[in-house]
């Protein structure tokens, strides 16, 4: 495992304790419902060679974590399982999100969306959650989705992300939780 990728998981860990204990229990006893994002794109013949991109969101850390209050933050892992290098661009690719009432745009670059708040975040933090230039053959890394606001109070339909290298069009990030039983 790379350093920047366990770092990338520490990180995240933490974050995910931090908020767990900070939680009261709920009332009524129920379980926390996991939505599970993903979307596959082939990259060869064989269907084992692929792109493979996958989030996972708890509905209700996503609604009370906030980065400093201005953004929520998704972290969506990319896969190679492939044999080509899949070519990623700060500057070109882009990022929306699938709300019921439409589509938002989310932020990939925060450095330059908000340059304040990135140039206050330690540089190890910032190393951790910059933009992959590519996901090599075998390789996983993780994008981060910044969504501007606070007022975000169900979890994504879908995920819409542009990569410029592609020219199939967006990748969409769609839940995949299985349906519940009643």
């Amino acid at each position: 495992m790379s350093t920047v990728r366990a770092g990338t998981v520490a990180l995240l860990t933490a974050l995910t304790l931090l908020l767990v204990a900070d939680l009261p229990a709920r009332a009524n006893g129920s379980k926390a419902t996991r939505v599970r994002y993903s979307a596959v794109v082939p990259t060869g013949s064989a269907p084992d060679q692929a792109w493979q991109f996958d989030a996972d969101l708890e509905p209700l850390l996503l609604r009370l974590a906030t980065v400093r209050d201005r953004y929520r933050l998704v972290r969506i892992a990319i896969r190679n399982t492939g044999d080509r290098k899949l070519v990623l661009s700060l500057t070109a690719d882009r990022m929306e999100i699938e709300l019921a009432g439409g589509l938002r745009p989310a932020i990939l670059d925060l450095g330059r969306h908000d340059p304040d708040l990135w140039d206050s975040l330690p540089a190890d933090v910032r190393t951790l959650i910059a933009y992959p230039r590519s996901v090599d053959a075998g390789e996983e890394r993780s994008v981060f989705v910044f969504i501007p606001g606070v007022e975000l109070t169900a979890a994504p339909l879908a995920f819409r992300y542009t990569i410029a290298s592609l020219l199939t069009g967006p990748v969409v990030i769609r839940d995949m939780t299985p349906a519940r039983k009643r």
